[in-house]
């Protein structure tokens, strides 16, 4: 294992593997959304947020199912439940495979010997338009979801050098605990399953329910259409509805965070490191 990555380096690589997942999109009729900071970053910014550290997509159900099944791309793998029997999330990831190689305390694949830094795909599913309805889904999504996290946890390396003792105990005891539960990719599977319960478009909502956070919902006709929006040196998609999406996601989008807020999200528990060659 080489030289850990700088943010600098994770966002070239990651902006790599973003214009390669673009190209694939646009060759073969795929529609595809910025999303989160890395939408924000495109309207903010005109490329990363300064203090960002990866990158992540939206897409409908119906395209996200068929990028599953039809991705190719040299030097990048998606892994994702629908192509990888030892995937352990409902969402997919696009891993550049050449020149890095990641390490995350919690495991999201069995295998990732050689999955290095990655893009996240979150696809986007139908949700109720009732509120109560919607409350309820959203409350089954965390619950599937929790009940995951607590299982990946559970397959954490163990006897970690630079973790405390306290934490390596509460590993084993995960561990042992989770010799009595249902194998992890059953309960991915599960999650998964759940996100399409609901006929597509069946409703005038959706949401990312493969991982939830803040309960978001968008309105399906804020992705009715697309647009391109620069981010850094390139032209990306974005759903045509990107104000209502960035408002539902951070209210007034355009202020600036706290100086104590401007950090990376993921160095803490993730790793990229250059392969040697």
């Amino acid at each position: 294992m080489g030289k850990e990555l700088t943010l600098e380096d994770l966002q070239q690589v990651s902006l790599d593997i973003l214009k390669s997942f673009d190209r694939f999109c646009r060759a073969n009729g795929l529609n595809y959304s910025l999303a989160y900071g890395t939408l924000l970053g495109a309207i903010r910014h005109k490329g990363f947020i300064p203090w960002d550290d990866d990158i992540d997509v939206f897409m409908l159900r119906p395209d996200y199912e068929r990028l599953c099944r039809t991705f190719s791309s040299t030097g990048l793998e998606l892994a994702c439940l629908e192509n990888r029997s030892d995937c352990l999330i409902a969402f997919a990831r696009i891993c550049e495979t050449r020149r890095t190689v990641a390490e995350s305390l919690t495991p999201w694949i069995r295998d990732s010997r050689n999955l290095g830094v990655w893009i996240d795909v979150f696809p986007i599913d139908t949700v109720p338009d009732e509120p109560e309805e919607m409350d309820k889904t959203f409350r089954k999504a965390e619950e599937l979801s929790s009940d995951l996290t607590r299982s990946r946890r559970a397959l954490r390396k163990m006897f970690l050098k630079d973790q405390s003792l306290g934490f390596n105990l509460n590993t084993l005891k995960k561990r042992l605990f989770s010799l009595f539960q249902e194998k992890t990719e059953i309960k991915a599977r599960r999650l998964s399953d759940f996100c399409t319960s609901l006929e597509w478009a069946s409703t005038d909502h959706v949401s990312k329910i493969a991982y939830v956070e803040n309960r978001q919902h968008f309105r399906l006709a804020d992705f009715s259409s697309f647009t391109d929006v620069p981010f850094q040196d390139s032209m990306f998609m974005a759903a045509s509805g990107y104000d209502n999406i960035l408002r539902e996601s951070y209210g007034d989008y355009m202020q600036l965070p706290p100086v104590e807020q401007r950090v990376p999200k993921q160095q803490h528990y993730i790793k990229f490191y250059w392969k040697e060659l």
